[in-house]
Protein backbone atom coordinates (compact mmCIF):
# COMPACT_ATOMS: atom_id res chain seq x y z
CA UNK A 1 0.00 0.00 0.00
CA UNK A 2 1.25 3.40 -0.54
CA UNK A 3 0.57 7.30 -0.57
CA UNK A 4 -1.51 9.27 -3.88
CA UNK A 5 1.85 9.91 -5.74
CA UNK A 6 3.33 13.40 -5.42
CA UNK A 7 1.18 14.22 -2.03
CA UNK A 8 3.57 13.33 0.85
CA UNK A 9 5.46 15.98 1.96
CA UNK A 10 8.77 14.10 2.43
CA UNK A 11 10.90 11.63 1.46
CA UNK A 12 10.63 7.82 2.72
CA UNK A 13 14.21 8.24 3.62
CA UNK A 14 13.32 11.91 5.31
CA UNK A 15 10.25 10.41 6.91
CA UNK A 16 9.87 10.65 10.98
CA UNK A 17 10.11 7.36 12.66
CA UNK A 18 8.21 7.26 16.02
CA UNK A 19 8.23 4.60 18.33
CA UNK A 20 5.27 2.87 19.02
CA UNK A 21 3.73 3.59 22.30
CA UNK A 22 4.45 7.83 21.22
CA UNK A 23 2.68 7.24 18.24
CA UNK A 24 -0.68 6.43 19.42
CA UNK A 25 -2.19 9.56 18.21
CA UNK A 26 -1.64 8.66 14.50
CA UNK A 27 -1.82 4.91 14.59
CA UNK A 28 -5.66 5.23 16.57
CA UNK A 29 -6.58 8.29 15.32
CA UNK A 30 -9.63 9.79 15.73
CA UNK A 31 -9.73 8.51 19.42
CA UNK A 32 -6.43 7.58 21.02
CA UNK A 33 -7.46 7.76 24.76
CA UNK A 34 -9.87 4.67 23.61
CA UNK A 35 -9.63 1.29 25.14
CA UNK A 36 -9.52 -0.35 21.68
CA UNK A 37 -6.16 1.78 20.94
CA UNK A 38 -4.75 0.20 24.40
CA UNK A 39 -5.26 -3.19 22.77
CA UNK A 40 -4.22 -2.27 19.26
CA UNK A 41 -0.92 -1.10 20.74
CA UNK A 42 -0.52 -3.86 22.60
CA UNK A 43 -1.16 -6.29 19.92
CA UNK A 44 1.23 -4.09 17.94
CA UNK A 45 4.08 -4.35 20.51
CA UNK A 46 3.37 -8.52 20.52
CA UNK A 47 4.33 -8.64 16.65
CA UNK A 48 7.38 -6.69 16.84
CA UNK A 49 6.42 -3.46 15.41
CA UNK A 50 8.51 -1.03 17.39
CA UNK A 51 8.22 1.91 15.44
CA UNK A 52 5.44 4.22 13.22
CA UNK A 53 6.22 6.42 9.85
CA UNK A 54 5.02 9.35 9.73
CA UNK A 55 4.78 9.20 5.73
CA UNK A 56 1.86 9.23 3.27
CA UNK A 57 -0.32 11.48 1.75
CA UNK A 58 -3.43 11.84 4.77
CA UNK A 59 -2.34 14.49 6.74
CA UNK A 60 -3.94 13.90 10.60
CA UNK A 61 -4.04 16.23 13.48
CA UNK A 62 -0.59 17.50 14.92
CA UNK A 63 1.67 17.06 12.02
CA UNK A 64 1.23 13.00 11.59
CA UNK A 65 0.68 11.11 8.02
CA UNK A 66 -1.06 8.35 6.99
CA UNK A 67 -1.19 6.07 3.82
CA UNK A 68 -4.67 6.11 3.85
CA UNK A 69 -7.97 6.36 6.05
CA UNK A 70 -10.90 4.77 5.29
CA UNK A 71 -14.40 3.82 7.25
CA UNK A 72 -12.93 0.52 8.72
CA UNK A 73 -9.11 1.08 9.16
CA UNK A 74 -5.73 3.61 9.37
CA UNK A 75 -3.10 2.98 7.03
CA UNK A 76 0.25 3.71 7.92
CA UNK A 77 4.01 2.76 7.62
CA UNK A 78 5.87 1.10 10.44
CA UNK A 79 8.99 -0.87 11.16
CA UNK A 80 8.48 -4.79 11.68
CA UNK A 81 11.65 -6.77 12.82
CA UNK A 82 13.79 -4.05 10.99
CA UNK A 83 11.87 -4.34 7.78
CA UNK A 84 9.35 -1.19 6.40
CA UNK A 85 5.90 -2.78 6.24
CA UNK A 86 2.30 -1.24 5.70
CA UNK A 87 -0.25 -1.79 8.25
CA UNK A 88 -4.20 -1.81 7.79
CA UNK A 89 -5.52 -1.20 11.62
CA UNK A 90 -9.32 -1.03 12.81
CA UNK A 91 -9.49 2.47 14.50
CA UNK A 92 -11.38 3.05 17.37
CA UNK A 93 -14.63 3.99 15.54
CA UNK A 94 -14.82 1.22 13.08
CA UNK A 95 -18.12 -0.30 12.46
CA UNK A 96 -16.08 -3.94 12.09
CA UNK A 97 -14.89 -6.05 14.90
CA UNK A 98 -12.64 -8.13 13.27
CA UNK A 99 -9.87 -7.81 10.38
CA UNK A 100 -9.46 -11.46 10.22
CA UNK A 101 -12.09 -12.02 7.06
CA UNK A 102 -10.15 -9.00 4.80
CA UNK A 103 -6.93 -11.18 6.04
CA UNK A 104 -8.64 -14.39 4.54
CA UNK A 105 -9.15 -12.84 1.19
CA UNK A 106 -6.31 -10.61 0.93
CA UNK A 107 -4.16 -13.72 1.41
CA UNK A 108 -5.83 -15.81 -1.71
CA UNK A 109 -5.56 -12.71 -3.70
CA UNK A 110 -1.66 -12.65 -2.67
CA UNK A 111 -1.34 -16.22 -3.23
CA UNK A 112 -2.26 -15.65 -6.96
CA UNK A 113 -0.35 -12.28 -6.98
CA UNK A 114 -3.72 -10.24 -7.32
CA UNK A 115 -2.51 -7.98 -4.04
CA UNK A 116 0.67 -7.23 -2.27
CA UNK A 117 2.31 -10.22 0.11
CA UNK A 118 0.63 -10.19 3.43
CA UNK A 119 2.94 -10.76 6.18
CA UNK A 120 0.79 -11.66 9.36
CA UNK A 121 -2.88 -10.54 10.46
CA UNK A 122 -4.75 -10.73 13.88
CA UNK A 123 -8.74 -9.35 14.53
CA UNK A 124 -6.82 -6.02 15.07
CA UNK A 125 -4.56 -5.11 12.09
CA UNK A 126 -2.91 -6.79 9.03
CA UNK A 127 0.71 -6.04 7.87
CA UNK A 128 1.34 -6.03 4.15
CA UNK A 129 4.26 -5.26 1.60
CA UNK A 130 4.12 -1.98 0.88
CA UNK A 131 3.75 -0.32 -3.03
CA UNK A 132 5.31 3.09 -3.27
CA UNK A 133 3.60 3.76 -6.92
CA UNK A 134 0.51 5.92 -7.26
CA UNK A 135 -3.08 5.10 -7.04
CA UNK A 136 -4.79 4.04 -10.17
CA UNK A 137 -6.37 7.21 -10.53
CA UNK A 138 -3.31 9.29 -9.70
CA UNK A 139 -1.26 6.99 -12.48
CA UNK A 140 0.57 9.34 -15.71
CA UNK A 141 1.45 6.79 -18.04
CA UNK A 142 4.56 8.03 -19.86
CA UNK A 143 2.60 6.41 -22.88
CA UNK A 144 -0.34 4.60 -23.93
CA UNK A 145 1.84 1.27 -24.94
CA UNK A 146 2.62 1.80 -21.22
CA UNK A 147 -0.79 2.04 -19.90
CA UNK A 148 -2.28 -0.48 -22.21
CA UNK A 149 0.42 -3.31 -20.59
CA UNK A 150 -0.66 -2.34 -17.07
CA UNK A 151 -4.11 -2.60 -18.07
CA UNK A 152 -3.71 -5.92 -19.66
CA UNK A 153 -2.41 -6.76 -16.08
CA UNK A 154 -5.13 -5.11 -13.94
CA UNK A 155 -7.50 -6.73 -16.21
CA UNK A 156 -6.15 -10.31 -15.95
CA UNK A 157 -5.87 -10.26 -12.37
CA UNK A 158 -9.49 -9.25 -11.98
CA UNK A 159 -10.46 -12.38 -14.14
CA UNK A 160 -8.03 -14.19 -11.70
CA UNK A 161 -10.77 -13.04 -8.85
CA UNK A 162 -13.70 -14.26 -10.99
CA UNK A 163 -12.10 -17.60 -11.13
CA UNK A 164 -11.19 -17.53 -7.27
CA UNK A 165 -14.99 -16.80 -6.90
CA UNK A 166 -14.09 -13.77 -4.41
CA UNK A 167 -16.05 -10.46 -5.13
CA UNK A 168 -14.26 -7.32 -4.25
CA UNK A 169 -17.05 -5.02 -4.20
CA UNK A 170 -15.25 -1.98 -4.93
CA UNK A 171 -14.24 -1.71 -8.49
CA UNK A 172 -16.80 0.37 -9.66
CA UNK A 173 -14.47 3.14 -8.35
CA UNK A 174 -10.81 1.63 -9.23
CA UNK A 175 -9.22 4.55 -9.01
CA UNK A 176 -8.42 4.06 -5.16
CA UNK A 177 -8.57 0.36 -5.22
CA UNK A 178 -5.38 -0.40 -7.36
CA UNK A 179 -1.83 0.50 -6.38
CA UNK A 180 0.97 0.69 -9.20
CA UNK A 181 4.64 -0.55 -8.63
CA UNK A 182 6.20 1.99 -10.86
CA UNK A 183 9.44 -0.37 -10.82
CA UNK A 184 7.46 -3.97 -12.32
CA UNK A 185 4.44 -1.87 -13.59
CA UNK A 186 3.12 -4.10 -11.60
CA UNK A 187 -0.70 -2.95 -10.66
CA UNK A 188 -1.81 -4.59 -7.47
CA UNK A 189 -5.62 -4.79 -6.32
CA UNK A 190 -5.92 -3.64 -2.63
CA UNK A 191 -8.30 -3.42 0.48
CA UNK A 192 -10.62 -6.46 0.68
CA UNK A 193 -12.98 -5.14 3.60
CA UNK A 194 -15.68 -5.72 1.50
CA UNK A 195 -15.23 -8.45 -0.38
CA UNK A 196 -17.37 -11.45 -0.41
CA UNK A 197 -17.27 -15.11 -1.70
CA UNK A 198 -19.96 -15.14 -4.62
CA UNK A 199 -21.00 -17.80 -7.69
CA UNK A 200 -20.51 -14.73 -9.97
CA UNK A 201 -17.82 -12.06 -8.86
CA UNK A 202 -18.24 -10.02 -11.40
CA UNK A 203 -14.85 -7.91 -10.86
CA UNK A 204 -13.82 -8.01 -14.69
CA UNK A 205 -17.13 -6.44 -16.08
CA UNK A 206 -17.25 -4.23 -12.94
CA UNK A 207 -13.83 -3.03 -13.38
CA UNK A 208 -14.49 -2.29 -17.18
CA UNK A 209 -17.24 -0.26 -15.97
CA UNK A 210 -14.91 1.56 -13.27
CA UNK A 211 -12.05 2.53 -15.87
CA UNK A 212 -14.53 4.65 -17.65
CA UNK A 213 -13.94 7.46 -15.19
CA UNK A 214 -10.20 7.52 -16.07
CA UNK A 215 -8.79 9.94 -18.94
CA UNK A 216 -5.89 8.18 -19.65
CA UNK A 217 -7.67 4.65 -19.83
CA UNK A 218 -10.58 6.29 -22.27
CA UNK A 219 -7.48 7.56 -24.23
CA UNK A 220 -5.04 4.53 -24.74
CA UNK A 221 -7.90 2.05 -24.64
CA UNK A 222 -11.11 1.64 -26.68
CA UNK A 223 -13.19 1.83 -23.77
CA UNK A 224 -15.29 4.60 -23.58
CA UNK A 225 -17.45 4.18 -26.84
CA UNK A 226 -20.42 2.97 -27.49
CA UNK A 227 -19.98 -1.01 -28.36
CA UNK A 228 -22.72 -3.04 -28.58
CA UNK A 229 -20.32 -6.37 -29.19
CA UNK A 230 -18.14 -5.89 -26.27
CA UNK A 231 -21.45 -4.70 -24.05
CA UNK A 232 -22.82 -8.05 -25.30
CA UNK A 233 -19.30 -9.71 -24.98
CA UNK A 234 -19.33 -8.79 -20.65
CA UNK A 235 -22.98 -9.93 -20.35
CA UNK A 236 -21.58 -13.32 -21.50
CA UNK A 237 -18.54 -13.21 -19.25
CA UNK A 238 -20.55 -12.05 -16.56
CA UNK A 239 -23.01 -15.19 -17.19
CA UNK A 240 -20.17 -17.60 -17.45
CA UNK A 241 -16.71 -16.45 -16.90
CA UNK A 242 -14.11 -17.96 -19.45
CA UNK A 243 -10.74 -17.45 -20.60
CA UNK A 244 -11.65 -17.57 -24.20
CA UNK A 245 -14.24 -14.19 -23.49
CA UNK A 246 -11.80 -12.71 -21.46
CA UNK A 247 -9.27 -12.74 -23.99
CA UNK A 248 -12.28 -11.58 -26.75
CA UNK A 249 -12.43 -8.67 -24.08
CA UNK A 250 -9.31 -7.67 -24.60
CA UNK A 251 -9.42 -7.45 -27.95
CA UNK A 252 -13.01 -5.60 -28.33
CA UNK A 253 -10.37 -2.89 -25.81
CA UNK A 254 -7.46 -2.86 -28.24
CA UNK A 255 -5.55 -4.44 -25.30
CA UNK A 256 -4.52 -7.97 -27.13
CA UNK A 257 -1.41 -6.59 -28.34
CA UNK A 258 1.17 -3.92 -27.96
CA UNK A 259 0.93 -1.25 -30.37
Amino acid sequence: MATRDGLQSTTLDEAEKIELQEAASAICYPDPESRHCKHLLSELREASITHYISYGGVEIPGGYRLLGRGWAGNVFLAIWRDTIVAVKALHPRSRRGSMLWEAAAWTVAAWANIAPRIYMATRLFILVQPIYGPQLGDFRPRSCGWARHVLRRLLWKAYRLDKLGIRHSELARPGGQVLIDLASSEPFIIDYDSSTLHQSPGNLTQLVGGLKRLEWVRRCAKIGVENPTLRATLRAYKRSPSLSLFEQILALLSLDSLP
